[in-house]
């Protein structure tokens, strides 16, 4: 199967959900039209049904197998990169030392200056 890559995207209708790639586009831009979903369950869903398209991170693909999903990978899209987050007001020493410790364990693991 051929993989799909991101101009194909403006072709589909995309499920938004709080947090994806569709939440954050305009309104009226290609590709942005489909439904919104409140959880990641009830974006499963809606792709099930037929009524969008959701950009996943490879993991998903081990995690969430669905008989009425497709998993299309998306060929020269750049890597998914995950890190800790959190509000910096709710910064504290146990979230410094969890860090710390992780990007001990994971070379690469440090938080996301957003």
């Amino acid at each position: 199967m051929r993989g799909w890559y991101p101009c194909d995207l403006v072709r589909v209708r995309l499920v938004s959900a709080p947090c994806s790639l569709a939440a954050s586009g305009t309104s009226g831009s290609p590709g942005t039209d489909g439904p919104v979903a409140e959880t990641f369950q009830e974006v499963l869903t809606l792709v099930g049904a037929g009524q969008g398209t959701f950009v996943v991170g490879e993991h998903v693909t081990r995690f969430y197998a669905r008989p009425d999903v497709v998993y299309v990978p998306l060929r020269d899209a750049p890597p998914l990169r995950w890190g800790p987050v959190w509000p910096t007001a709710r910064e504290t020493a146990r979230v410094q030392a969890f860090v710390a410790a992780a990007a001990e364990i994971v070379p690469g693991t440090a938080a996301y200056d957003w």
